[in-house]
């Protein structure tokens, strides 16, 4: 069995690259736990709930077509620019805490971002169908080439080696990964950023809970790093096994 072979066996020890992804990935989602459940206790002094504020901010920039929708879930919450809506999960949308209102500034920060044409985000909802497939087919791909590899390293594909060329098409997926998350990055914080500039300015929030707000969006937005780190060093891992595999052969 391919889980036996040496190849295999390889590629798994190198799963080690990933684990400064593992363990920043574990503190980044502590992080946003511990931050939000911290601020959520906290009343904002206006006493206005997260659904409010997201619709006075989308009003005042003219967005009154968008929607803002229920959805279940905690954090769940999500920006949908086909659709026309902005979701607020159950325990943000009648919130009136700082860390709800926070976030719900954020995800409208997301519908000002495509009404002033921000390139990245665009692009994001561009990559999002190809992200799909690849997310779909990668592993299963990089599995078959592994396979290839360990077990018919001589089968050819015109004058390419099979194994090869199927994890070298497994490497152009989980590039496409990597982009997607590279673009995240800023999308994510310049919505952030439209959001603290919102709430400061509009008075919304108190300096002092404007901070607290943005402690809160500051440990959501480094899960978006650790996913991006998670898939550079994922890439990293693919290149080091074939890399390996192939001086072996030579």
């Amino acid at each position: 069995m391919i889980i036996f072979s040496p190849q295999y066996l390889l590629y798994t020890i190198l799963g080690i690259v990933l684990l400064p992804a593992i363990v920043f990935s574990v503190w980044a989602q502590s992080r946003v736990s511990y931050t939000y459940a911290k601020y959520n206790a906290v009343p904002s002094q206006g006493g206005y709930t997260a659904f409010q504020i997201a619709r006075a901010i989308l009003d005042k920039a003219g967005l009154q077509r968008i929607q803002i929708i229920r959805t279940s879930g905690h954090l769940n919450c999500y920006y949908n620019h086909q659709a026309g809506t902005l979701a607020l999960s159950d325990d943000v949308i009648n919130s009136s805490s700082v860390a709800a209102i926070g976030v719900a500034a954020h995800e409208a920060g997301h519908a000002l971002q495509y009404q002033s044409g921000y390139f990245p985000i665009k692009l994001r909802n561009a990559l999002v169908p190809l992200l799909n497939i690849s997310n779909t087919l990668m592993w299963p791909i990089l599995i078959i080439g592994i396979f290839f590899l360990g077990f018919s390293p001589d089968m050819m594909l015109g004058s390419f080696p099979v194994g090869k060329v199927i994890v070298i098409i497994s490497c152009i997926f989980f590039g496409l990964s990597l982009l997607f998350s590279l673009v995240t990055l800023p999308t994510e914080y310049n919505a952030s950023g439209r959001a603290k500039h919102i709430l400061r300015e509009s008075g919304i929030l108190s300096p002092s809970e404007c901070d607290q707000a943005a402690k809160v969006l500051n440990a959501a937005a480094l899960t978006y790093v650790a996913a991006f780190l998670t898939s550079i060093l994922n890439l990293v891992r693919i290149l080091l096994y074939f890399l390996l595999l192939t001086r072996r052969r030579d």
